[in-house]
């Protein structure tokens, strides 16, 4: 091997003729890897990547992973390394798994943010570098990082990266992960609908991943049928989806039966990665109780309460007592008739809406029957108005 000739080749950047020698000396790469490695060490990374990369893709990712860190942290230029791009994933990927298997998938996040600029500098479109850099802020958690890269505009796919359809599915996977870390449920729930519409038959296991998460959400968003993508396959049959949706439909009488089935499938549900999701669940069913409790509260106003039920109230002082609890847990919006919380409130907080509200309610029910006594007419269309909306 003229180790010369290739140095020569990458420096005047003919990477056409360049990557036609390495190929033809794949063989000594995969023999020699170390020893070529050590005679070209101190040349530049940066200029001479395709040269980097055929030893890269045969060395010992256990002991040379700070050599991969700085390789991807060195293409400041994508130009170069885009004549052979399925290279550059095959040694990115070994040294995602490496990180990811080591607890060490928070150093990666900074060299594989930098390739992926680098790439986008070439108009090459979503890459696989861009697949990976999203699942290592999913497995560190790092998901406000993650942004950088998903809250840009749909990255276009291009022939050049050499990507297929299920690559586009996996980076949209990942997406809709991160979104729920940020507990951005509609874009989280918009991904993974996308995701869903591969549905082949064994082709994509991320696909069946997907059904259930989209699952959980669509029941958290206070939807009673499964999205259409869903009822096609064959997860549909899944026990644990059968008995959420069982749990969902009961949900009005029983919502500590919800709990229950957390309790009772919460190593199922962690395995699966979806626990915090369905616990995520109960801000559903809080706020199905809410609009039930609201319904009659948004139709009265307190002070108009002596004057139109004209009957001796002995409880006024503990109704306008239990307002007070309930409005300073959170705002009401009369004007849109609607309960309003603070973006990203908790759901702790909002559960401790529900004993003031059902003490109010009980309150309410009482008002409601001496007015109903004292003119039936008035109360029933009061009540008889659309469902109370929760923003």
């Amino acid at each position: 091997m003229n180790l010369n000739e290739l140095i020569k080749l990458s420096s005047e950047q003919s990477y056409d003729t360049l990557v036609k020698k390495l190929e033809s000396q794949d063989s000594t790469f995969k023999k020699q890897a170390v020893q070529i490695f050590t005679a070209i060490q101190n040349q530049d990374m940066e200029t001479h990547q395709l040269i980097f990369l055929y030893c890269l893709q045969y060395m010992d990712i256990k002991t040379t992973f700070n050599i991969f860190d700085r390789f991807l942290k060195s293409l400041t230029n994508g130009k170069q390394i885009c004549h052979k791009i399925d290279k550059l994933y095959k040694v990115a990927d070994e040294y995602k798994k490496f990180m990811i298997e080591n607890n060490l998938a928070i150093k990666a996040i900074k060299a594989f943010e930098f390739a992926c600029r680098s790439l986008e500098k070439e108009k090459i479109g979503l890459t696989r570098m861009h697949s990976m850099f999203v699942e290592l802020c999913l497995r560190a958690k790092m998901y406000k990082s993650a942004l950088r890269i998903i809250d840009k505009p749909l990255i276009h796919l291009e022939v050049r990266s050499k990507i297929d359809e299920g690559d586009f599915y996996n980076f949209k996977y990942f997406c809709g992960c991160i979104f729920l870390g940020l507990k951005r449920y509609r874009e989280a729930q918009d991904c993974f609908e996308l995701v869903v519409q591969l549905h082949q038959k064994d082709l994509y296991q991320v696909t069946i991943d997907t059904c259930k998460k989209l699952f959980f959400l669509g029941i958290r968003s206070g939807e009673t049928s499964l999205h259409k993508s869903i009822s096609q396959m064959d997860v549909i049959s899944n026990k644990l989806i059968n008995v959420v949706l069982d749990v969902y439909k009961q949900s009005e009488k029983n919502l500590e039966s919800f709990d229950q089935f957390v309790l009772m499938n919460e190593k199922e549900l962690q395995k699966e990665g979806n626990l915090g999701l369905a616990r995520q669940l109960r801000i559903c069913f809080i706020i199905k109780e809410l609009r039930k409790l609201m319904r009659v509260y948004t139709r009265f106003r307190i002070e108009k309460l002596d004057k139109e039920i004209k009957v001796n109230f002995k409880d006024i002082a503990d109704l306008q007592s239990e307002i007070n609890k309930v409005e300073r847990l959170f705002k009401i919006n009369r004007k849109l008739n609607c309960i309003e919380f603070n973006q990203g409130e908790d759901i702790d907080h909002r559960e401790q809406v529900l004993i003031p509200l059902k003490n109010l309610f009980e309150l309410l029910k009482s008002v409601k029957q001496e007015y109903e006594a004292e003119n039936e007419k008035m109360i029933i269309e009061r009540i008889q108005q659309p469902d109370v909306i929760v923003a």
